[in-house]
């Protein structure tokens, strides 16, 4: 997956999605380059999809660990020194 924002794809697939319609009303639905350009943009809206999930997780785990309390005892700071 390439390291492009969301803003950026989003940008990108509104480029291709017109070009795909202008394409496809002036040579047709069927026409070979129609359905690549078709093809491009369920590429790209699947990797949109995808990064836009991953984003979405980070957000939520951030929001986590803002409203999470760590409880800890306190052995878990005694400090055990060893002499050698």
């Amino acid at each position: 997956m390439s390291d492009k924002s969301i803003d950026m794809m989003e940008m990108e697939i509104q480029k291709l999605r017109q070009r795909m319609i202008t394409h496809a009303n002036e040579f047709g639905y069927t026409d070979e380059k129609t359905i690549t350009f078709s093809q491009e943009l369920d590429k790209l809206l699947n990797e949109y999809q995808v990064r836009s999930e991953e984003k979405k997780e980070e957000r939520e785990i951030r929001i986590g660990l803002k409203k999470m309390t760590i409880i800890l005892k306190k052995s878990f700071f005694r400090l055990e020194v060893q002499s050698m």
